[in-house]
C-alpha cells in the first residue's frame, strides 16, 4: 500500500472581532477597495433577498460555471448543492442572494456554513454582467461584515490551492494556512 501526504492550503481572515470596518478594509488590496467603492453606485439597483430555491441555485451554478464535466460528476455536484442548501435551510449556514430590483433576477449568491467559532465560504456566484460591475467584491465585503456582526472571529474561504483562486482570496486580507491530506 502506498502512503502519501499532500499539502493543501486554505485562506482565512481571523480576529474579526478585534477589527473595525476601516481596519478590515485597510487589509484589502487597493483593487478590492476600489471595486467596493465603485460598486456602491450600483447597489441601489439590487436588493438582498436571501431566498433561493434548490432549482434556482442549481441553474445559476451551471450557468455561471462553464467547465464541462461528465454526467456522473455533474450529478455529484447537484447532490452537493442540494446538501449545502439543506444545511442552510436547517440554520447551519446562510445563503445571501442579491437580485435586480426591477426584474427580480438572481444576480449574485453567496453560501456560507457557520459553526460556533467560524464561518466557511462554500460557494459564491454572480452573473457575468454583474461580475463585471464588481458585485462579488462588494458582496464578499458584506459577508465579512455580517460574519463580524454575529460575533464570529474566523472566515475560512476554503481552498487557496490554485494561484488564481489563492490570490483572489488573499486580496481580502486572508492569510494562507496549510492543511494536510493523508492517503494510505
Amino acid at each position: 500500500k502506498k502512503f502519501d501526504i499532500n499539502v493543501k492550503y486554505t485562506a482565512l481572515i481571523n480576529q474579526l472581532q478585534n477589527k473595525n470596518e476601516k481596519e478590515i478594509l485597510s487589509n484589502y488590496r487597493y483593487v478590492r477597495r476600489y471595486e467596493i467603492k465603485n460598486f456602491k453606485e450600483n447597489d441601489s439597483k439590487i436588493y438582498l433577498s436571501n431566498e433561493v430555491s434548490v432549482d434556482e441555485l442549481i441553474s445559476m451554478y451551471f450557468k455561471t460555471i462553464t467547465e464541462k464535466h461528465s454526467k456522473e460528476y455533474e450529478q455529484s455536484l447537484v447532490e452537493k448543492l442540494i446538501f449545502f442548501h439543506n444545511m442552510c435551510e436547517k440554520k447551519f449556514g446562510k445563503i445571501f442572494t442579491y437580485r435586480e430590483k426591477e426584474s427580480k433576477k438572481l444576480v449574485c449568491l453567496i453560501m456560507v456554513l457557520i459553526d460556533n467559532s467560524s464561518a466557511h465560504l462554500i460557494l459564491n456566484l454572480s452573473t457575468k454582467e454583474w461580475k463585471n460591475e464588481n458585485i462579488m467584491s462588494w458582496a464578499i465585503h458584506n459577508l465579512i461584515l455580517y460574519i463580524k456582526s454575529i460575533r464570529i472571529d474566523v472566515l475560512d474561504f476554503n481552498g487557496a490551492n490554485s494561484p488564481k483562486l489563492g490570490d483572489d482570496k488573499q486580496s481580502y486580507g486572508c492569510i494562507a494556512k496549510p492543511y494536510f491530506n493523508f492517503n494510505f
